[in-house]
């Protein structure tokens, strides 16, 4: 009331000096007057600009640090894949090309790789290779084979570690109990969830891993072997996949061989029946 009171006295001096107004004259002089508002006053609406101006700062919250924020779309190599850059020399050999074949987006290699790489050893030579039976050569070595591959393809290769990533976990978790029944396991279900997330481009090996991917609506992942495929033809992949498939057809003839034989023994026949006899005494 004070304030009002202060405007109102300020009026009344300017017009009647002591006198209050009685005519419609006097009255209608008050609305043309410019009344002087105290200083100390102003204040109160410039606060009020003052918390609009708070509200518009404070509605600009910086963006978290997300997997899909801090890498872009770009290509994965999966683990089979890169092992093969180390088990094929001619693939390692035309890597420019397959440089050339791919859009310019970043290469990336998970340290899923470099954990599967623990205890494994390269094939000691090319009979090994086909019969893959478990290889006895020298032991794989992770940072050689990506300081090569890096150098031989022209480019950088990002190494990202994904052990204490919780967004890959979670999905990766989600999407190995949806796609346990068609193939999908652990390791694999790290490089699945890491594409998801970044919108990445997988380059794999394993067929079960791509079925999984167009199934959890992945981008469509490259299949390497027929990628080299447009590259070296025949693939040096393909042509040890039809040696190998040789190779046990004919250890597979082999063993029928030596069944029919050993029937034919009648020696074979004896000792059969004495040991079945002693085994039901």
């Amino acid at each position: 009331m004070s304030f009002f009171t202060t405007i109102y006295q300020q009026i009344k001096r300017k017009l009647f000096g002591s006198k209050a107004p009685t005519t419609k004259e006097q009255i209608s002089k008050i609305s043309t007057i410019s009344i002087s508002f105290p200083e100390s006053k102003i204040s109160i609406l410039d606060v009020s600009k003052q918390k609009q101006q708070d509200t518009q700062k404070t509605e600009t919250i910086p963006t978290t640090s997300t997997v899909k924020n801090t890498y872009p779309s770009g290509y994965i190599l999966e683990t089979n894949a890169f092992f093969h850059f180390e088990d094929y020399t001619e693939i390692l050999e035309c890597a420019n090309q397959i440089k050339n074949k791919l859009i310019d987006k970043p290469i990336y290699v998970l340290s899923k790789t470099k954990d599967e790489y623990v205890g494994k050893r390269c094939p000691k030579n090319r009979n090994e290779l086909i019969r893959d039976n478990g290889y006895t050569g020298k032991k794989r070595d992770f940072n050689k084979t990506l300081k090569q591959l890096a150098e031989s393809l022209g480019t950088d290769i990002h190494y990202v570690d994904v052990t204490n990533m919780s967004e890959i976990k979670e999905l990766a978790k989600k999407s190995n109990q949806n796609l346990k029944d068609f193939g999908l396991h652990d390791a694999d279900s790290i490089f699945l969830a890491f594409t998801k997330l970044t919108k990445s481009i997988l380059i794999t090996c394993d067929k079960d891993l791509i079925r999984c991917c167009n199934l959890a609506q992945c981008e469509k992942p490259i299949e390497f072997q027929g990628f080299i495929e447009k590259i070296i033809q025949p693939s040096p992949i393909t042509v040890v996949l039809r040696e190998r498939r040789t190779y046990r057809k004919n250890l597979r003839t082999q063993k029928i061989n030596l069944t029919k034989k050993r029937r034919r023994n009648p020696w074979v026949k004896t000792m059969k029946i004495v040991r079945n006899s002693r085994r039901y005494k």
